[in-house]
């Protein structure tokens, strides 16, 4: 039968798609991938790393092919870290490119759509092959390696040059007539970057300035080539997809790069309308758990949580009206998002719910349970953090959860917080998406752009320090369940049900698919049907 399936579908144009990094945890790629199979019945393969198990919406499609990628071997760590960098450039390109040079199709190849960041070797990898195929080259921009590089390398500033500084230096000295910049100063307009703390903060300024050498520093020559060289491949893509308004406007003026913006949605296949038996069903799992007590019935009736009451045919499910209230964060515990606002807010909650013994239930401030989900570096290091807070009134829980209990567990929150802030400032994150796909509002780390996404006191709520947080929780919990009006009114703006947020296959055929869905290169099929048949 599969042998059958390839000889039908042997004339199908095929996309590769690739990510250098986990494919499992890198959801937008995954739906690319889904989408262009599902919505052009393209024949897809999908290059990355597997780390862990990917979806079984990318393992059970038939259209879909996944193609492991060898990770550089665990033995260059040892090296020092310019002998690291380098080593690791030559292994991902060499493996990278054989991959896509051999596993792709010679004649039905139509596009190679990557992911940015990693843009190198990713890029260099990626339009050879193309090139040499003939293939449409596409990049669907996240972020910026080179903000992810001066990020790491805590590198304090970078002035870079743009495109529209040098057209506005050009216009200038066309109008004044003058040729050459003084030799002791110039006035430039550039983009400067300068980090504060986790945060990042951009400004376009004039300087005015001496010209004089900085010091050399190998890391600050690396950052700076991989800029020129994401700005260098961008231009040269066939088609190009960014996440945020501001960042196409950033990719325009700093490298003249031209792209759409294609704004994360919920996918319909992923998020549906959850009911609260499937609810209790997972409270009641949850509740399991060797640290699952805050989800248990506190007289220990195995048909009830502390949130729900079932009865036992599981006929009805009514939510108990001195529940606590529930939410969720999703982080990848990475200096990315600084949990400690959390980790604070949480602590000072804990503090005012211990004293507010209010009977009246307009003014009740509720327990607090705070589900985590996600993997990361830092996850040990918070966990720690966590048990020496001495919680009483707050509960914090970091289930493992199976990848078809993260939609319900969304959707069973009352809240949804975000701690994402960005190295670029010029990306969302995907996780309040989620969030919203499931219908919970949310509160966020205010940073450049988030506003794109999370519009204040529509669906959601936006917050700078620790402070602002808790006094969010409270205002927001008062009176939880049965007097937030507040919380309700947000509640009812993130509804799927009546919200226009859209989801993910509206946006993708409305962006997107335009440009897979052109003809495929036929260059190699007229070159073939060129050549006369050689006689024996």
């Amino acid at each position: 039968m599969a042998e059958q399936t390839k000889a039908e579908r042997k004339d199908r144009p095929e996309v590769a798609v690739v990510v250098l990094g986990d494919i499992a945890r890198s959801p937008r790629i995954s739906y690319q991938a889904h989408s262009i199979a599902s919505e052009l019945d393209y024949d897809v393969k999908l290059f990355g790393y597997l780390d862990t198990s990917p979806s079984e919406m990318l393992v059970k499609d038939p259209r879909i092919e996944i193609v492991p990628i060898l990770p550089p071997p665990d033995c260059l760590a040892k090296l020092p870290e310019s002998l690291q960098m380098f080593f690791k450039f030559i292994w991902t390109f060499v493996v990278l490119f054989h991959a896509l040079f051999f596993k792709t199709s010679w004649l039905h190849l139509h596009s190679i759509l990557m992911q940015n960041p990693p843009a190198i070797p990713t890029m260099i990898s990626c339009f050879l092959v193309c090139r040499i195929k003939k293939a449409r080259f596409c990049i669907d921009w996240h972020n910026y390696m080179y903000s992810v590089l001066k990020d790491k390398y805590k590198i304090a500033h970078l002035d870079l040059p743009r495109v529209e500084d040098t057209v506005a230096s050009e216009q200038r000295e066309g109008q004044s007539g003058s040729k050459r910049a003084s030799a002791d100063s110039r006035v430039v307009r550039r983009r400067r970057v300068v980090g504060t703390g986790q945060n990042t903060a951009i400004v376009a300024e004039m300087v005015e300035k001496p010209v004089r050498k900085e010091k050399w520093c190998a890391k600050r020559w690396y950052t700076m080539l991989i800029y020129k060289l994401e700005g260098y491949f961008g231009r040269l893509a066939d088609s190009n997809y960014c996440v945020t308004r501001a960042m196409r406007d950033d990719l325009r003026a700093a490298w003249g790069i031209e792209a759409n913006t294609f704004y994360d949605r919920p996918p319909a296949f992923r998020f549906r309308k959850v009911t609260d038996l499937e609810k209790h069903r997972l409270f009641q799992k949850l509740a399991a758990f060797e640290n699952g007590k805050v989800f248990r019935d506190k007289n220990g009736d195995a048909n009830s949580t502390a949130f729900t009451i079932c009865s036992a045919n599981e006929d009805a499910v009514q939510w108990r009206s001195d529940r606590p209230l529930l939410i969720v964060s999703s982080t990848s515990w990475t200096a990315d998002e600084d949990f400690e606002i959390l980790l604070q807010a949480v602590n000072t909650y804990d503090e005012h719910a211990r004293i507010a013994r209010s009977d009246d239930p307009d003014m009740r401030i509720p327990e607090l349970v705070l589900v985590i989900t996600g993997k990361g570096p830092m996850k040990e290091y918070y966990l720690e953090r966590i048990k020496k807070l001495q919680l009483y009134k707050v509960n914090v829980m970091t289930p493992w959860l199976e990848a078809a209990d993260y939609p319900i567990i969304l959707a069973a929150a009352d809240i949804g917080v975000s701690l994402h802030t960005s190295t670029s400032g010029l990306d969302l994150p995907m996780k309040v998406v989620d969030m919203f796909g499931a219908g919970i509002p949310v509160l966020a780390k205010r940073f450049a752009c988030i506003e794109e996404l999370v519009q204040e006191d529509v669906n959601g709520l936006l917050f700078d320090t620790s402070t602002e947080l808790t006094h969010i929780l409270k205002e927001l919990a008062i009176g939880f369940p049965v007097s937030c009006s507040q919380l309700d009114r947000l509640q009812k703006n993130v509804d799927p049900a009546t919200s226009n947020f859209g989801d993910w296959e509206q946006n993708w055929n409305a962006v997107v698919r335009p440009d897979f869905a052109k003809p495929h290169n036929q260059h190699f099929h007229r070159v073939i049907a060129s050549e006369p048949e050689k006689e024996e």
